[in-house]
């Protein structure tokens, strides 16, 4: 079953990659009239953006496991949040999830402390990512900004009444975590925090749709008196690669739904340049980060193994 997963995969990534190349090779002429130049600004601001997101995420974590009472310094901080990474381009996301946890317990946080601050890392990167998503179908739709105005008031007015209720939603995950015979999540957000960490996603979310909203400006002025809903394109189009579970990182899905989002107002063409762009600039600044763990390698002390032996 894994390994005809992997095939379908795989498979559809090719497709929707050898589609998205083919018909560029197909309309060249329209590459040849991008002035890469003359444009160097805005794809500067788009590769400094990318390079960011990755820190304010690394910066997420560290309040995540800060609200689990669990401490780590700087460089095994990034060293538990970029190297796992790597596992996003593994169908399931498996060694994603896996990676986080075993790596942060080698540093001495407990498994169910990982698997914890994982859980609600993805809670509040979804949550995040929704505030976004009004925005996003503007140009399908055609909202207005009234509607908009409305769609995100009962977002946050949600939101408002949610956080309020944070304890009672940490019981029923903690019961559903009993129903499969798992221990309860070692957690301690209060309604303040919660409320902090929600806006601050929301603010690394904004950092990435306007990097992004700059890279298709770089292709076409149109972009400028749209850059809000483009933006948020690509937050949505993020939201969706990240959900999918058939496809490594995403790949495939996010290029597909930023096409069907922004298809309006681009030619077809310099969509597909885009949405290839994006992924790559994305690729690039995780596999920098995690790769540059590498070249600092971690020496596990015996106070790390103790702490380790404890748990186990």
């Amino acid at each position: 079953m894994n390994v005809l997963k992997r095939i379908l995969s795989i498979s559809l990534v090719a497709l929707i990659f050898g589609y998205l190349i083919n018909e560029i090779l197909n309309n060249r002429e329209a590459l040849e009239k991008i002035d890469w130049h003359q444009n160097s600004a805005q794809l500067f601001i788009h590769v400094s953006g990318m390079l960011l997101v990755q820190a304010l995420l690394c910066i997420g974590w560290k309040f995540l496991l800060g609200a689990h009472k669990a401490v780590l310094s700087n460089k095994l901080l990034c060293y538990s949040f970029f190297l796992p990474n790597l596992g996003k381009y593994i169908p399931g996301k498996v060694l994603f999830l896996a990676g986080r946890i075993e790596l942060s317990h080698r540093f001495g946080i407990k498994r169910k402390t990982g698997l914890s601050v994982f859980i609600f890392e993805c809670l509040f990167i979804v949550t995040a990512a929704t505030f976004y998503l009004p925005a996003s179908f503007y140009f399908i739709f055609s909202m207005s900004l009234k509607y908009q105005a409305i769609m995100y008031s009962l977002f946050l007015l949600i939101m408002f009444w949610l956080t309020a209720r944070i304890e009672n939603f940490l019981t029923l995950l903690d019961k559903i975590l009993a129903r499969f015979k798992q221990p309860a999540l070692e957690i301690h957000l209060d309604t303040a925090t919660t409320r902090k960490l929600i806006l601050y996603y929301i603010f690394v979310w904004g950092v990435y749709g306007l990097s992004c909203a700059f890279l298709a400006s770089s292709l076409t002025s149109q972009v400028n008196q749209y850059f809000f809903p483009v933006a948020a394109a690509f937050v949505a189009s993020w939201l969706a690669g990240f959900l999918s579970f058939l496809t490594p990182g995403g790949l495939g899905v996010r290029e597909s739904m930023l096409i069907i989002l922004l298809h309006p107002i681009f030619d077809n063409t310099l969509l597909m340049v885009l949405a290839i762009l994006a992924r790559l600039t994305w690729t690039f600044a995780e596999l920098l980060f995690s790769s540059s763990t590498l070249l600092f390698p971690v020496q596990f002390n015996a106070a790390d193994a103790a702490c380790s032996s404890e748990e186990n």
